[in-house]
């Protein structure tokens, strides 16, 4: 399945920032701190000098690439189902059917997913998706 990239604005190009499935734009951000704020950056971490770009690569990014990838890719589904009007007509049945997989070897404590953020958390999959 496809995965969703986020592209961050940009001094040089303020028409940069939106997220992307393959080549097809989703969504552009209205504010892009409104998304890093929904992934969890906060205002201390940004009074500590923490970029949102910083924050994302830290807490979703590292170690397991492929396992922090699926925990980035809930959290932009979650913001994208929040946000987008577009993902919820052209792609929210699909990820959602993703999403109850995910929670459903969550719940049977499947070796991938022992790691992950969500799992760690014990978010169940109601929370993850509202």
């Amino acid at each position: 399945m496809s995965h969703f990239q986020y592209h961050l604005s940009s001094l040089i190009n303020p028409q940069y920032g939106y997220i992307t499935l393959g080549s097809e734009e989703v969504y552009r951000f209205e504010n892009v701190d409104s998304f890093f704020s929904e992934l969890g950056y906060t205002a201390e971490l940004r009074s500590a000098g923490i970029t949102g770009d910083e924050f994302i690569r830290f807490k979703y990014l590292k170690g397991d690439e492929d396992q922090n990838l699926v925990c980035l890719q809930i959290a932009i589904i979650k913001y994208l189902n929040k946000h987008s009007a577009k993902f919820k007509e052209n792609y929210a049945e699909r990820y959602m059917h993703w999403l109850s997989e995910c929670g459903h070897r969550m719940m049977s404590n499947a070796v991938e997913c022992r790691e992950c953020i969500k799992h760690q958390l014990g978010g169940n999959l109601a929370e993850i998706i509202s």
